[in-house]
């Protein structure tokens, strides 16, 4: 067995390793207080989104469907509010643009968002008219 040192000599060989390892804890400590906890994903997350698609219908994504719920609640926010400056209104008309830019971009080809079923349906085809108009004899 090795005899056993006083404590003494010990802090005196590892003193530098010991204030270096509490300036590091002190530091990432005030890196942690100013900036707060670090976001995790930069998107917003995910709502659950559950759909069942009927004939002819396509369900979203996850992704999809959760951007398409930040664009409808920055649509919310856009009505007049006093508190807001020019330039957060500004702000947030830019990202729903973006945003409505991406999601239009995403919709599959002869397909559109339907709000109410939350799921893309076929695009609505213009009614006809059942019966023709008269012709004109000269």
């Amino acid at each position: 067995m090795l005899p056993e040192k006083p404590r003494i000599v010990w802090l005196k060989r590892y003193w530098p390793t010991l204030i270096t390892v509490v300036l590091f804890l002190l530091t990432g400590y005030d890196i942690y207080v100013r900036n707060g906890a670090p976001p995790v994903v930069s998107r917003p997350k995910p709502d659950t989104y559950k759909c069942t698609a009927g004939p002819n219908e396509k369900c979203a994504s996850d992704l999809w469907y959760a951007d398409w719920r930040h664009f409808a609640d920055i649509e919310k926010e856009l009505h007049p509010d006093p508190k807001l400056t020019e330039a957060e209104i500004k702000q947030k008309e830019d990202e729903a643009s973006g945003i409505r830019m991406r999601l239009l971009t995403e919709i599959p080809e002869g397909m559109q968002w339907d709000d109410k079923k939350l799921r893309f349906v076929p695009l609505a085809k213009p009614p006809v008219s059942p019966t023709q108009p008269p012709e004109v004899k000269k």
